[in-house]
């Protein structure tokens, strides 16, 4: 697992070789330690079903569900849906979050 700094950025930092199928609980008390000093943390290259997406988020902790269930990925309702992606016509979970 390699961790780097976001060029030019005053906080976050990307993660490669990390795999959250397999990754050591080392691992993630490393990432989790990289969430609280750099606030960013992004993880490049996974490739997780929504049910695998929610067992990493586990790792972390406990996840919410959102009080608005519009706002829920159709399958797994712990995943709070952000998007600027319109499917049939209509918006696709919360517009505008990460502006």
């Amino acid at each position: 697992m390699h961790i780097r700094r976001q060029q030019d950025a005053k906080f976050g930092v990307s993660v490669e070789g990390f795999d959250a199928l397999s990754s050591s609980d080392e691992d993630v008390d490393i990432l989790r330690r990289s969430v609280y000093e750099q606030k960013i943390v992004v993880l490049k290259n996974q490739k997780l079903t929504p049910y695998q997406f929610v067992a990493l988020g586990q790792r972390f902790g406990v996840p919410q569900v959102y009080y608005q269930p519009m706002y829920h990925h159709p399958e797994v309702e712990e995943i709070f849906v952000s998007s600027n992606v319109h499917h049939d016509g209509k918006r696709v979970g919360v517009p505008q979050t990460g502006k």
